[in-house]
């Protein structure tokens, strides 16, 4: 691997030919190297990241693959993914070429989870394993890998894990209320509980996305917080953004938490962190002698009274913001009642007639 000096600079630089994913012979140069082994360095890991080499460590893809993700997905998912992958995917494999990664290799790995003292929802376990399906995926389009050794080995968790959602009836959500002493509190998680909206859609309203008058919410945007700091996006899905229809009750709850903290239309309605919600939200859980639930799991619960008060799962999609009516299958097919019985009951009505 030759590399160059600069007299007049003082510094090093490097002049190679590669090969490109269509075969292509192309020439790179990189100056400004204050070491030659850094120089050296810098040719000889582009070179692994052009070549279908499979001798790259895994590190070396992560590094790839991080660097392809930045340019691609929001931050709040970026941050997301990072997470899982420092401290489930990068600490097993790293060290490991790729040639030697085998379905094998990641049952083992999967092992460690599942016997891990930290127990993990299944759904969590879940996206782990779909996080490391998706950088294997990445290896076999740009870097030549052959297979997937995650994907050949198979799945472990469960997409949608029924015991990962907890449930409070509406009875259950009255009782929690007579405990919710906080005007902010009070508020938030009536919205929370008759909408279903997302605590990052929450967090991120203005008193102008509220029309009391045609009596809606307008979901529009998604308050989040990465590296300590809070940012407004976009909302999690094009179907995200949305008009919530919202009822008299709802409404005077809103106009009395405007009048007693309120003066200004545009501040956010809820200045807190989405720690404090949950916090709250188990404290007076507790009090209340209500089985504790996640502040997610009011959005569940809206679904779950939606349901039972026979609502179709195209109205519900809509109105919780799914990208599709899959999603919504998906998530709470478990919740609707079987109809099995009254089916055979019409059959055999009509079949009399």
């Amino acid at each position: 691997m030759p590399v160059y000096k600069d007299e007049k600079t003082n510094t090093w630089y490097c002049k190679f030919y590669y090969e490109d994913y269509t075969g292509a012979k192309k020439q790179k140069f990189k100056r400004g190297f204050k070491l030659k082994k850094e120089a050296q360095e810098y040719e000889k890991q582009f070179l692994v990241l052009h070549s279908e080499d499979n001798t790259m460590l895994f590190s070396t893809l992560i590094k790839d693959y991080k660097r392809d993700m930045y340019t691609r997905f929001k931050p709040s998912t970026i941050e997301s993914h990072e997470n899982i992958i420092n401290k489930h995917i990068a600490p097993f494999f790293n060290n490991l070429p790729l040639n030697q990664i085998t379905p094998k290799t990641v049952r083992k790995w999967q092992n460690e989870l599942l016997e891990s003292p930290k127990t993990y929802s299944q759904s969590y376990l879940n996206t782990i394993y779909t996080q490391l399906v998706a950088i294997f995926n990445y290896a076999i389009k740009y870097h030549g890998l052959k297979q997937n050794p995650a994907s050949l080995c198979g799945s472990i968790g469960k997409a949608r894990a029924k015991r990962d959602m907890t449930i409070w009836t509406l009875d259950d959500f009255k009782l929690f209320l007579t405990y919710e002493d906080d005007p902010l509190y009070y508020c938030a998680f009536n919205i929370l509980y008759y909408t279903g909206m997302r605590i990052g859609e929450l967090m991120a309203l203005t008193w102008d996305d509220i029309d009391l008058e045609k009596k809606e919410i307008h979901i529009s945007k998604s308050l989040q917080r990465f590296n300590g700091i809070e940012h407004i996006t976009a909302p999690k899905t094009a179907k995200s953004v949305r008009s919530i229809v919202i009822f008299d009750h709802l409404i005077e709850i809103l106009k009395e938490y405007k009048k007693r903290l309120y003066e200004s239309n545009t501040d956010r309605l809820f200045n807190v962190t989405k720690s404090s919600f949950g916090r709250e939200l188990k404290r007076k859980a507790k009090l209340a002698g209500l089985p504790e639930i996640r502040v997610h799991d009011l959005r569940h619960s809206h679904a779950s009274l939606l349901i039972e008060l026979g609502f179709n799962p195209v109205a519900i999609a809509d109105r919780l913001g799914h990208e599709s009516i899959k999603i919504t299958l998906d998530t709470y097919s478990h919740l609707y009642p079987n109809k099995q019985d009254q089916i055979a009951q019409k059959l055999e009505e009509i079949s009399k007639n």
